[in-house]
Protein backbone atom coordinates (compact mmCIF):
# COMPACT_ATOMS: atom_id res chain seq x y z
CA UNK A 1 0.00 0.00 0.00
CA UNK A 2 1.23 3.43 -1.02
CA UNK A 3 0.08 7.20 0.85
CA UNK A 4 1.23 9.92 0.01
CA UNK A 5 2.31 11.99 2.93
CA UNK A 6 0.84 15.55 2.16
CA UNK A 7 -2.73 13.34 2.05
CA UNK A 8 -1.75 12.17 5.64
CA UNK A 9 -2.07 15.68 7.04
CA UNK A 10 -4.83 16.40 5.28
CA UNK A 11 -6.78 13.38 6.02
CA UNK A 12 -6.46 14.25 9.75
CA UNK A 13 -9.04 17.04 9.80
CA UNK A 14 -11.93 14.77 8.77
CA UNK A 15 -13.98 13.08 11.49
CA UNK A 16 -13.99 9.45 11.73
CA UNK A 17 -15.84 7.23 14.11
CA UNK A 18 -13.57 4.61 14.07
CA UNK A 19 -11.05 6.69 15.15
CA UNK A 20 -12.97 7.95 17.81
CA UNK A 21 -13.69 4.62 18.99
CA UNK A 22 -10.03 3.83 19.09
CA UNK A 23 -9.02 6.81 20.97
CA UNK A 24 -12.40 6.43 23.44
CA UNK A 25 -11.24 3.01 24.32
CA UNK A 26 -7.40 3.98 25.27
CA UNK A 27 -8.26 6.95 27.06
CA UNK A 28 -10.49 5.02 29.45
CA UNK A 29 -7.89 2.45 30.22
CA UNK A 30 -5.14 6.06 30.82
CA UNK A 31 -7.64 6.99 33.01
CA UNK A 32 -7.64 4.07 35.59
CA UNK A 33 -4.05 5.11 36.24
CA UNK A 34 -3.27 8.62 35.94
CA UNK A 35 -4.83 11.86 37.32
CA UNK A 36 -5.15 13.28 33.47
CA UNK A 37 -4.42 12.13 30.30
CA UNK A 38 -5.15 13.24 26.37
CA UNK A 39 -5.34 11.69 23.07
CA UNK A 40 -4.78 14.25 20.30
CA UNK A 41 -4.93 13.86 17.25
CA UNK A 42 -3.81 16.82 14.98
CA UNK A 43 -2.36 18.25 12.11
CA UNK A 44 -1.75 21.23 13.46
CA UNK A 45 1.33 21.47 15.70
CA UNK A 46 0.79 22.88 19.14
CA UNK A 47 3.28 23.20 21.78
CA UNK A 48 4.11 20.24 22.66
CA UNK A 49 4.06 18.30 19.63
CA UNK A 50 6.36 21.14 18.17
CA UNK A 51 8.99 19.92 20.63
CA UNK A 52 8.21 16.18 20.26
CA UNK A 53 8.82 16.77 16.20
CA UNK A 54 11.94 18.70 16.51
CA UNK A 55 13.81 16.42 19.35
CA UNK A 56 12.26 13.62 18.08
CA UNK A 57 12.01 12.37 21.61
CA UNK A 58 9.19 11.58 24.27
CA UNK A 59 9.07 13.66 27.20
CA UNK A 60 9.44 12.22 30.30
CA UNK A 61 9.04 14.72 33.66
CA UNK A 62 9.02 12.20 36.79
CA UNK A 63 9.02 14.83 39.20
CA UNK A 64 8.84 18.77 37.82
CA UNK A 65 10.11 19.91 41.29
CA UNK A 66 13.50 18.14 40.69
CA UNK A 67 14.34 19.67 37.54
CA UNK A 68 16.73 16.58 35.84
CA UNK A 69 15.77 14.30 33.76
CA UNK A 70 15.86 10.62 33.63
CA UNK A 71 18.02 9.75 30.70
CA UNK A 72 19.53 11.33 27.62
CA UNK A 73 16.33 9.55 25.25
CA UNK A 74 14.14 11.87 26.11
CA UNK A 75 13.64 15.57 26.04
CA UNK A 76 15.84 17.63 27.97
CA UNK A 77 13.65 19.50 30.59
CA UNK A 78 15.73 23.15 30.19
CA UNK A 79 14.50 23.21 26.68
CA UNK A 80 10.97 22.09 27.53
CA UNK A 81 10.81 24.56 30.72
CA UNK A 82 12.62 27.06 27.94
CA UNK A 83 9.66 26.36 24.87
CA UNK A 84 6.61 26.46 26.99
CA UNK A 85 5.69 28.13 30.29
CA UNK A 86 5.36 25.13 32.61
CA UNK A 87 2.40 26.36 34.96
CA UNK A 88 0.37 26.60 31.91
CA UNK A 89 1.74 22.97 30.81
CA UNK A 90 1.16 21.26 34.01
CA UNK A 91 -1.25 21.79 36.48
CA UNK A 92 0.03 22.66 39.63
CA UNK A 93 -1.27 19.71 41.40
CA UNK A 94 0.24 17.71 38.61
CA UNK A 95 4.19 16.68 39.14
CA UNK A 96 4.42 14.51 36.47
CA UNK A 97 4.23 14.01 32.44
CA UNK A 98 4.75 11.45 29.77
CA UNK A 99 4.33 12.22 26.23
CA UNK A 100 4.75 10.36 23.03
CA UNK A 101 4.09 11.10 19.69
CA UNK A 102 1.98 9.43 17.42
CA UNK A 103 3.35 8.19 14.03
CA UNK A 104 2.24 6.92 10.92
CA UNK A 105 3.84 3.92 10.18
CA UNK A 106 6.67 5.41 12.20
CA UNK A 107 7.32 8.15 10.20
CA UNK A 108 4.32 11.05 10.32
CA UNK A 109 3.58 12.78 13.19
CA UNK A 110 -0.05 12.58 13.63
CA UNK A 111 -0.88 13.67 17.62
CA UNK A 112 0.87 12.71 20.81
CA UNK A 113 -0.48 10.61 23.82
CA UNK A 114 -0.12 12.75 27.38
CA UNK A 115 -0.72 12.03 30.57
CA UNK A 116 0.36 13.73 33.94
CA UNK A 117 -0.25 12.41 37.46
CA UNK A 118 -0.02 13.88 41.34
CA UNK A 119 2.91 11.03 42.23
CA UNK A 120 6.01 10.83 41.05
CA UNK A 121 6.33 8.55 37.71
CA UNK A 122 8.90 5.86 36.81
CA UNK A 123 10.71 3.86 34.03
CA UNK A 124 8.43 1.29 33.92
CA UNK A 125 5.26 3.56 33.88
CA UNK A 126 6.68 5.35 30.80
CA UNK A 127 7.06 1.70 29.02
CA UNK A 128 3.05 1.58 29.80
CA UNK A 129 2.95 4.70 27.99
CA UNK A 130 4.97 4.13 25.15
CA UNK A 131 3.33 0.63 24.32
CA UNK A 132 -0.18 2.03 24.61
CA UNK A 133 1.25 4.79 22.18
CA UNK A 134 2.48 2.43 20.28
CA UNK A 135 -0.88 0.49 20.15
CA UNK A 136 -3.16 3.54 19.24
CA UNK A 137 -1.04 4.60 16.30
CA UNK A 138 -1.07 0.62 14.58
CA UNK A 139 -5.14 0.87 15.23
CA UNK A 140 -5.68 3.81 13.85
CA UNK A 141 -3.28 3.17 10.78
CA UNK A 142 -5.09 -0.05 10.20
CA UNK A 143 -8.87 1.44 10.35
CA UNK A 144 -8.58 2.54 6.64
CA UNK A 145 -8.91 6.29 7.64
CA UNK A 146 -6.05 7.31 5.68
CA UNK A 147 -6.20 6.92 1.76
CA UNK A 148 -3.98 4.17 0.26
CA UNK A 149 -3.04 2.82 -3.37
CA UNK A 150 -4.56 -0.81 -2.41
CA UNK A 151 -2.33 -2.13 -5.72
CA UNK A 152 0.21 -4.30 -5.30
CA UNK A 153 3.46 -3.17 -7.30
CA UNK A 154 6.04 -5.02 -9.02
CA UNK A 155 9.61 -4.51 -7.64
CA UNK A 156 12.20 -3.91 -10.85
CA UNK A 157 14.85 -2.57 -9.23
CA UNK A 158 16.38 -2.24 -6.24
CA UNK A 159 19.68 -0.55 -4.32
CA UNK A 160 20.49 0.59 -1.09
CA UNK A 161 19.59 4.20 -1.99
CA UNK A 162 15.83 3.30 -3.82
CA UNK A 163 13.94 1.77 -5.91
CA UNK A 164 11.72 1.07 -9.31
CA UNK A 165 8.31 -0.08 -9.29
CA UNK A 166 5.49 -0.17 -12.07
CA UNK A 167 1.89 1.06 -11.22
CA UNK A 168 -0.66 1.19 -12.96
CA UNK A 169 -2.11 4.13 -14.62
CA UNK A 170 -5.06 4.55 -12.69
CA UNK A 171 -7.28 7.52 -11.82
CA UNK A 172 -5.85 7.92 -8.01
CA UNK A 173 -1.86 7.56 -8.70
CA UNK A 174 -2.37 10.36 -11.84
CA UNK A 175 -4.43 12.32 -9.09
CA UNK A 176 -2.14 11.62 -5.93
CA UNK A 177 1.28 11.56 -7.00
CA UNK A 178 3.85 13.68 -8.88
CA UNK A 179 7.88 13.91 -9.11
CA UNK A 180 9.06 14.97 -5.93
CA UNK A 181 6.19 14.54 -3.43
CA UNK A 182 7.07 12.20 -0.32
CA UNK A 183 5.04 8.53 0.21
CA UNK A 184 5.47 5.96 2.73
CA UNK A 185 5.10 2.15 1.22
CA UNK A 186 5.24 -1.19 2.33
CA UNK A 187 8.07 -2.88 1.10
CA UNK A 188 7.27 -6.94 1.66
CA UNK A 189 11.24 -7.96 2.20
CA UNK A 190 13.07 -10.57 3.49
CA UNK A 191 9.15 -12.07 4.68
CA UNK A 192 8.64 -9.09 6.36
CA UNK A 193 6.44 -5.95 5.60
CA UNK A 194 8.33 -3.49 6.50
CA UNK A 195 7.48 0.30 6.56
CA UNK A 196 9.23 2.16 3.97
CA UNK A 197 9.42 6.45 3.27
CA UNK A 198 10.96 8.07 -0.10
CA UNK A 199 11.03 10.84 -2.68
CA UNK A 200 9.47 10.40 -5.93
CA UNK A 201 12.78 10.95 -8.22
CA UNK A 202 10.94 10.20 -11.74
CA UNK A 203 7.71 8.85 -13.45
CA UNK A 204 8.24 6.94 -16.69
CA UNK A 205 5.29 6.05 -19.09
CA UNK A 206 5.13 2.39 -19.87
CA UNK A 207 2.41 2.32 -22.14
CA UNK A 208 -0.09 0.73 -19.34
CA UNK A 209 2.30 1.26 -16.46
CA UNK A 210 4.03 4.08 -15.19
CA UNK A 211 7.40 2.73 -14.05
CA UNK A 212 8.49 5.03 -10.71
CA UNK A 213 11.43 5.92 -9.17
CA UNK A 214 11.96 6.27 -5.51
CA UNK A 215 14.95 7.21 -3.18
CA UNK A 216 14.43 6.32 0.18
CA UNK A 217 14.55 9.09 2.74
CA UNK A 218 14.82 8.80 6.83
CA UNK A 219 16.57 4.95 6.44
CA UNK A 220 16.38 3.16 9.86
CA UNK A 221 19.16 1.05 10.77
CA UNK A 222 17.11 -1.64 10.71
CA UNK A 223 15.93 -1.50 7.05
CA UNK A 224 19.67 -0.76 5.82
CA UNK A 225 20.93 -3.31 7.01
CA UNK A 226 17.82 -5.98 6.25
CA UNK A 227 18.29 -4.10 2.82
CA UNK A 228 21.80 -4.97 2.65
CA UNK A 229 21.69 -8.59 3.96
CA UNK A 230 19.12 -9.32 0.37
CA UNK A 231 20.93 -7.34 -1.42
CA UNK A 232 24.01 -9.50 -0.71
CA UNK A 233 22.48 -12.63 -1.54
CA UNK A 234 22.37 -11.40 -4.76
CA UNK A 235 25.73 -10.11 -5.54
Amino acid sequence: KIVNINEIQKQLSFDNSKIDDIIQKYRMILRKRFDSCQIILTSEQDARLRLLNKYLKPIFIPDKNENVNPDHDFLPYDEFSKKVHIPKLIHESHISEISIMLKYKGFIPIGYIQVNHKKILDSTTFDLVDSIANRVADEICNTGFFEEAPEVCKIVDISENGLSFLNSQNIFFIKSFAIGESLIFDLNIADAKIPVKGIIRNIKNMESKFRVGVQFTDVTENFSATLKACLSKFA
